[in-house]
């Protein structure tokens, strides 16, 4: 790799544990540090919190280690160790001394995805719903409708860490090597191959459906949830399948910061409100 051109160096670095997991680390403080200031100055005393944040407390809870401190630690945690397995693993990598200019380039390609991805799944929801308006983009941050300005632009850091952890990571590839797991047991492996979703790449785009199906349905479930519309529907369906290519192709770190740019930008374009 050391003899690689820069843009192989990039692509292939940009792509590693190493780099992706500490260009999200900045976009995880900003939004806990942002939290505990917005929820001190909220009148009613009651703290928000990304929806997605909060399912990843109740699913650690369930194992009797709930909390946002927990959360936290257990997220360090697994970073720091996927980090040292990497550089065991791969000691010819130059992963060691971190390059800035890669991190700086993944940034800027993290914005340009934002970009494209709005526009691009607003087009295509208009022209499916057949709605002019379904072209107007949307927030995608879980819990932030009906918010303030400053409250929803925190959310929308954290729906780019968690709402990818949960309906990536977790949802795209924990459940597809599971199910692909599955799939090596005789009968269950003639299960899926009956339905169709036998082998990686179909069993990768059926949990991929289901996750962006599942992305889609949650910004209608809760106190904050929006009223449900088709177009809304479509045009969350559709970005949770191209945050799904994203983070495939270029892992968790760019699509983390696409999708949280993306937020960002709604919010500071327009009031929380009007979404």
């Amino acid at each position: 790799m050391d003899q690689a051109s820069p843009l192989q160096a990039y692509w292939r670095l940009s792509r590693t544990h190493t780099y992706s997991l500490l260009l999200a680390l900045p976009l995880l403080l900003a939004y806990e540090l942002l939290l505990l200031l917005v929820n001190r100055l909220r009148p009613d005393g009651r703290g928000v919190a990304n929806m997605a944040e909060l399912v990843l407390r109740r699913l650690l809870a369930a194992f009797g280690a709930g909390g946002a401190a927990v959360l936290m630690v257990a997220l360090f945690a697994v970073a720091a160790l996927l980090i040292a397995q990497e550089r065991r693993r791969h000691p010819a990598w130059p992963l060691w001394p971190l390059r800035p200019w890669i991190l700086a380039a993944m940034m800027l390609e993290s914005a340009a995805w934002a970009l494209v991805l709005g526009r691009g799944v607003g087009w295509l929801t208009a022209s499916l719903t057949l709605s002019p308006s379904a072209f107007r983009p949307l927030a995608l941050a879980l819990g932030a409708q009906s918010l303030s300005r400053g409250e929803g632009f925190v959310l929308s850091l954290g729906a780019g860490l968690f709402e990818e952890l949960l309906f990536r990571v977790i949802l795209v590839s924990g459940a597809a090597a599971a199910l692909l797991a599955l799939q090596r047991i005789g009968i269950v492996g003639e299960f899926f191959a009956r339905l169709g979703l036998a082998g990686p790449r179909r069993t990768t785009l059926f949990v991929a459906f289901l996750s962006a199906l599942s992305f889609s349905l949650m910004h209608y479930v809760g106190d904050f949830g929006d009223r449900f519309q088709l177009a809304s529907f479509v045009f969350r369906l559709l970005a949770g399948l191209a945050f799904t290519a994203v983070y495939l192709l270029r892992g968790f770190g760019i699509v983390a910061w696409s999708h949280a740019l993306y937020d960002v930008g709604i919010y500071l374009l327009s009031p929380p409100s009007t979404s």
